[in-house]
């Protein structure tokens, strides 16, 4: 079988990782900047829906 179930109900870490290096964790989402630049993209907390500090997305960005 390839892939996850995505509806079997566990809480696993699933990392959606975009062609632009954008991401999408179960937390965070990681949106470049137009320059490429890791310290110039925003991160964004899917709790609070708002921007905080990049170096939060930093090991995501590292696994994407």
């Amino acid at each position: 079988m390839m892939g996850n179930n995505l509806f079997d109900g566990a809480e696993a870490s699933h990392l959606v990782v975009l062609r632009s290096g954008a991401f999408i964790s179960n937390q965070l989402t990681y949106i470049p900047s137009a320059d490429g630049l890791f310290e110039h993209g925003t991160c964004y907390s899917l709790a609070t829906r708002q921007a905080g500090n990049v170096e939060r997305c930093r090991s995501g960005y590292k696994g994407a």
